[in-house]
């Protein structure tokens, strides 16, 4: 009987709060109030071990909040701001009462860097016009202790290198024998990010399963075995690379492993295995970082350092006067993935001869080096050879600034030959040698024939005449070497109006392709282009010294022909150093005033 009485309450209950369900759902839906709260994932962690700190935005699905957080005794790490929508039902006491979140989040990644209490204080972000501040938190970090069945080393090849200067870091995670394995592996290793560049190692490694996650990288890793103080340990060992990027003292670490170890096998298909959550530190690192000398620095050091080496080769290397050769520049460094493309366009050799581009899109890594590719386009015809390319590199053994050479290539270069409409008419075709050879007829000479079949009838008739080749010749040459003259003489006339259209339009087409937004290159081929056309010439092939000897045929004054110039060496350069937007403009606008300048002085000299 009381527990059928028990049931009708519970029952009446939720009847009453159905009844009043859609009022309250109401009075949320018309709420307008912005609640901002703080929370974290949780509130006793140890030293180097992540914690998450979330903090929800009910009501906005945007706030302004700062990324980067900084806060004592912590690293920090924006993790991103995720919108969220859910809802909470509960029944308490037989009364319903409905939650609704409709907003967004934003996550923090933690890593206690000592022990002790450690206080997050009120985080300001700005929602809808209004600041608001989430509530203080206190986090517990605790000193992880050594674990006789798990053991995590830190090593690093090099304690004092130069800024720039790639190190390798290790991260050896060993299990004792007589465990059987671990899972949710997760490493932490704090005060990296800020003084270093992080650089994954190349390759795949073992294979795709067998990598850590470490830095945010997916570093490979070899297995092995070692022995510490008497205890056997399977060791899962993986490398990194860090870039120091400025000089002075930093500690590394410790780092903090974290995981689940397995101590014992199931002993039947109905059991479990038994494991046990473990929290292991690394010993730390001081890393004393030195600043490159100043002594003898190359002024086009780009900063590669440790023992370097460059290889060119060139396809084809026969070419006319401004056809392309592809060059392959192969750079083989300590690290190539961190090697930049070398500055070709410094080295002065080089530009005097060609004309150089880097090939966006055709640079390749290979086992201890990275390979480049240009465009070169030889400007003279009397170009014999591609010059050794130099790249400057900081020896570290030697502690001095060295030059890696590569080999000069070997080229020719054609003059190009231009064929004008002169050329057409003038040609001719060559003559039948006069000392042809003679050969017997097979056979010798046919007999007479005696039959009246043998006869040809040598009548003129008018029907014989016109199916005479002679006769159609004679006839039909004088008219046809009319129309002839004639079809050249339209053709020379058409070519000659298109030229001086070209001419006349030239500086509008050249502005119409500079409005709106353009680039570096787009205002190069603007100025090529207009060169081209008032000098009836093809853009494509014309270097900035054709460009520039143009000018003066024009009688181009020289402080015009060295402005432009000027322009399109700055627009070749930006293919090495991408140029801000508001360089570009001004680019654009000198462009323009020496587009202008130059049809100016040609107007004054036709007059």
């Amino acid at each position: 009987m009381i527990r059928i009485v028990r049931t009708l309450c519970v029952l009446v209950g939720c009847a009453v709060a159905a009844l009043g369900l859609p009022r309250a759902a109401l009075a949320q839906q018309g709420k307008s109030d912005i609640e901002v709260s703080a929370q974290l994932s949780s509130e006793r962690v140890y030293v180097g071990e992540r914690v998450t700190l979330e903090i929800s935005v009910n009501g906005s699905r945007s706030a302004q909040i700062a990324e980067d957080l900084s806060i004592d005794g912590f690293e920090t790490e924006y993790l991103g701001g995720f919108p969220r929508s859910q809802s909470f039902t509960s029944i308490i006491n037989g009364r319903m009462t409905q939650e609704t979140f409709e907003g967004i989040v934003y996550q923090y990644a933690l890593v206690p860097l000592h022990s002790g209490m450690l206080s997050i204080p009120p985080i300001s972000l700005q929602v809808q016009g209004k600041t608001y501040q989430t509530p203080p938190l206190v986090v517990r970090a605790v000193q992880a202790s050594e674990d006789p069945n798990v053991k995590l080393i830190l090593e690093t090849d090099e304690q004092h290198p130069y800024v720039g200067q790639p190190i390798t870091l290790s991260l050896t995670l060993g299990l004792a024998d007589g465990t059987f394995g671990a899972d949710q592996i997760e490493f932490v290793l704090p005060a990296v990010k800020g003084p270093f560049q992080v650089v994954p190692p190349e390759g795949s490694g073992g294979g795709a399963n067998q990598t850590f996650t470490i830095l945010g990288q997916s570093v490979p890793y070899v297995e092995g075995r070692t022995v510490i103080d008497g205890t056997g340990f399977r060791t899962y060992s993986a490398q990194l690379h860090l870039v120091p990027r400025r000089n002075g003292h930093f500690s590394i670490g410790p780092a903090t492993v974290r995981g689940r170890l397995q101590t014992e096998q199931a002993r039947s298909i109905f059991d479990r295995p038994r494991m046990r959550r473990f929290v292991v530190p690394s010993g730390g690192l001081n890393i004393e970082v030195r600043q490159l000398p100043t002594e003898g620095k190359p002024t086009n050091f780009s900063g590669l350092i440790g023992r370097c080496a460059v290889y060119t080769q060139a396809s084809p290397t026969e070419v006319n006067v401004g056809d392309p050769v592809e060059l392959t520049v192969r750079v083989s460094a300590p690290l190539p993935s961190a090697v930049d493309p070398p500055a070709l366009n410094q080295q002065t050799d080089l530009t005097e001869r060609f004309r150089v581009a880097l090939e966006e899109g055709k640079t390749r890594l290979e086992p201890g080096a990275r390979v480049f590719t240009y465009t070169l386009r030889a400007i003279t015809d009397d170009v014999a050879q591609i010059p050794a390319l130099e790249l400057p590199y900081f020896d570290v053994d030697s502690g001095r600034y060295e030059i890696a050479s590569s080999v000069p290539i070997p080229i020719r270069v054609r003059p190009t030959k231009v064929v004008t409409a002169a050329d057409a008419e003038g040609r001719r075709l060559s003559p039948r040698s006069a000392s042809a050879e003679l050969h017997n007829a097979a056979g010798g000479i046919r007999h007479n024939y005696g039959l009246d079949r043998a006869l040809v009838d040598q009548r003129f008739t008018l029907a014989a005449a016109v199916q005479s080749p002679v006769v159609m010749t004679v006839l039909l040459a004088p008219p046809s070497a009319y129309v002839l003259t004639a079809l050249v003489l339209i053709t020379r006339k058409r070519d000659s109006d298109g030229a001086r259209k070209r001419q006349r339009t030239a500086l509008i087409r050249a502005t119409a392709s500079l409005d709106g937004d353009v680039d570096a290159r787009a205002i190069e081929r603007a100025l090529r282009t207009y060169v081209g056309n008032i000098t009836n010439r093809s853009a494509e092939t014309l270097t900035s010294r054709d460009i520039a000897d143009c000018l003066e045929s024009l009688d181009i004054s020289v402080p015009m022909r060295d402005r432009m110039t000027d322009v399109l060496n700055r627009c070749e350069q930006s293919v090495y150093a991408t140029l801000a937007d508001d360089d570009v403009q001004a680019l654009r606008n000198e462009a323009l005033d020496v587009l202008r300048e130059i049809e100016n002085q040609r107007k004054k000299g036709r007059r």
